[in-house]
């Protein structure tokens, strides 16, 4: 049965055949004298290279095509078909091994991009793959060409191992389109840069090259290391993929310093390769090394434009301050917030955050500065809106020596948490059944109307329901709470709406009038009395029942405290009380 490949994965099983099969068959003709090993073999990087980038159900594929290359370029070069057939499994071997050991870690940024995948790509690039190959591609040579075995398999090694280093990462790049979109996102100047750069790695190495009488090996590194901080790892890839060329081609020809060792040909070809291997040793993890950081600083810019977009978005201000207390960095909804832009607050300290809290701000500033264990907060009122609500919570960036710390202070609107927060407190002084202020309620309001009062013109009611013990008694605690209701609605229906009303407990009411005088509180008083008296009660929808109150009144006067004034208006409400219930007294 023929083997078939899928018309959407002909286009990549074309580029791997017809680039391997170039490839290959340049570097047997200019490593190789057609019988042994060729001294550099670049072709399985391209198989390498495509393998990773594609899913691997589509790997049959490429080492198919692969291998018919292998045979194609060797057929032509040496003129046999039995060692190229061998030679094309050897190398199918390779490129499969080195694939399936590079897949599962391989980065979606590419290879090489970190220092930890480095020693990965070179235990399986540099060791594995062209160890298990190297055996075969030896066995092969030494039947099929009369080949030494141990010097065609070190040569074998040598040879793949060096191409799969330099030129895997450069291919990989290149099909995965790296190289242009670098090219295209870099200004006129950068691109003018990078191309001269390469020209000066170009010219260095030839120039090396050229001369077989001094040792200068060392100044070929000078412009790849310019080059690999200039340009990242994408221009270290090229930049050493230059240099294994000319190197290659220069022994080859036997040009370079390298000649200056006598000791023939394979030896002096060995020497050229240990020499590209220490090369790329010594850039690969600079390189690598880089790549990483200009990945971390990417992501820390990413990252602080995230906080900078969400804190913009959201109801928080964050603000850096020196020792000193003065702003020197300012993210987030400033405007929103404090009113103000981000640099008007540039350089400003906690008077322009908050006049009126400066003092306390300062404080917790300098607390957390002497004292870094723990964080500090200070709620405050927004400058340019009294109804909205801040906190400001303070920590201490640590520092490599203490006079360097910084700290941060996170503004949040935390108006919402107020509002529930006086809403849980409203709750706790509302009585539930008749909606007025409870006993705490009515205390703490009654003394802040007294501590505003001016002397004489505020009144307290105390209000007891006429035999209310009677009404629990015969008709049931719902009929009592039914009449308390009852008697709460007539309160607020003829009370002022800044007049204050609470229920202290049972059938016990208070109210404080204020800015009233005695005529007038008296009249308010009577006018509830007669009100309840008259209007009866419904219990049901057939039954009702007639009530009446009785009211004490005693007014403050300078001095007194609520105590003192309650006292005085019970005193009253004992003598309504006496006189027969349902009339309003006052001490």
């Amino acid at each position: 049965m023929l083997y078939r490949v899928e018309p959407r994965l002909l286009p990549k099983v074309l580029i791997a055949g017809l680039l391997y099969f170039a490839l290959a068959a340049i570097t047997i003709t200019l490593t190789s004298n057609g019988n042994d090993i060729a001294t550099l073999w670049p072709a399985n990087a391209v198989l390498v290279a495509l393998m990773l980038l594609a899913p691997r159900q589509t790997w049959r594929s490429i080492l198919v095509a692969g291998f018919l290359a292998n045979i194609a370029a060797n057929v032509v070069t040496r003129n046999s078909i039995i060692g190229p057939a061998l030679f094309g499994i050897s190398n199918m071997v390779e490129v499969f091994i080195v694939a399936w050991g590079l897949h599962a870690a391989i980065s979606k940024d590419g290879i090489l991009r970190r220092p930890t995948s480095l020693w990965r790509f070179l235990f399986w690039a540099g060791l594995a793959g062209p160890a298990c190959s190297s055996v075969l591609g030896a066995a092969t040579a030494w039947i099929a060409f009369d080949q030494p075995f141990m010097t065609a398999m070190i040569t074998w090694y040598i040879a793949d191992s060096l191409g799969l280093i330099v030129f895997a990462p450069f291919f990989f790049a290149l099909f995965r389109g790296d190289f242009i979109h670098c090219f295209r996102s870099r200004t006129a100047i950068e691109r003018w840069e990078t191309l001269a750069l390469q020209g000066l790695v170009l010219a260095t190495t030839i120039g090396v090259f050229q001369v077989n009488h001094l040792p200068i090996l060392f100044l070929v590194p000078l412009p790849i290391m310019l080059v690999t901080f200039r340009r990242g790892w994408l221009g270290t890839k090229m930049a050493v993929m230059i240099v294994a060329i000319v190197v290659t081609v220069s022994t080859v020809r036997g040009s370079g310093p390298i000649m200056l060792a006598d000791m023939g040909d394979l030896p002096q070809v060995f020497f050229s390769q240990f020499y590209l291997a220490a090369l790329l040793m010594m850039q690969m993890p600079v390189a690598a090394a880089l790549a990483s950081r200009a990945e971390l600083i990417e992501q820390l810019a990413k990252s602080e434009e995230s906080v900078h977009v969400l804190a913009e978005q959201s109801d928080i201000l964050m603000l850096t301050l020196d020792r000193s207390g003065q702003f020197t960095k300012v993210v987030g909804a400033a405007q929103r917030m404090i009113g103000k832009t981000e640099a008007e607050l540039l350089g400003m300290s906690f008077e322009a955050l908050a006049p009126a809290t400066g003092e306390k701000l300062a404080s917790a500033f300098k607390d957390v500065i002497a004292d870094d264990s723990f964080d500090q907060a200070i709620e405050f009122i927004a400058p340019y809106n009294p109804r909205h609500w801040r906190e400001a919570k303070f920590r201490v960036l640590e520092a490599d020596q203490l006079a360097n710390h910084e700290v941060v202070i996170t503004v949040q609107d935390i108006t919402d948490r107020k509002q529930r927060e006086g809403e849980l407190v409203a709750q706790a002084h509302v009585d539930d059944m008749t909606g007025l202020l409870n006993r705490a309620g009515f205390t703490d309001k009654a003394q802040r109307q007294i501590a505003h009062a001016r002397d004489g013109d505020l009144y307290l009611v105390m209000i007891d329901v006429d035999r209310f013990k009677l009404i629990n008694d015969n008709l049931g605690h719902a009929s009592g709470d039914a009449v308390l209701t009852a008697i709460a609605q007539q309160m607020k229906s003829h009370l002022r709406s800044d007049d204050t009303i609470g229920r202290l407990g049972g059938d016990e009411f208070a109210i404080i009038l204020s800015h009233v005088d005695k005529d007038q509180a008296y009249e308010a008083c009577n006018r509830l009395v007669a009100s309840v008296a008259k209007t009866p009660v419904a219990l049901s929808k057939d039954k009702s029942v007639n009530v009446n109150i009785s009211c004490g009144m005693a007014r403050w006067h300078r001095g007194e405290n609520l105590e003192k004034l309650k006292h005085n208006a019970d005193m009253a409400l004992y003598e309504a009380k006496r006189r027969g219930r349902n009339t309003a007294v006052s001490a």
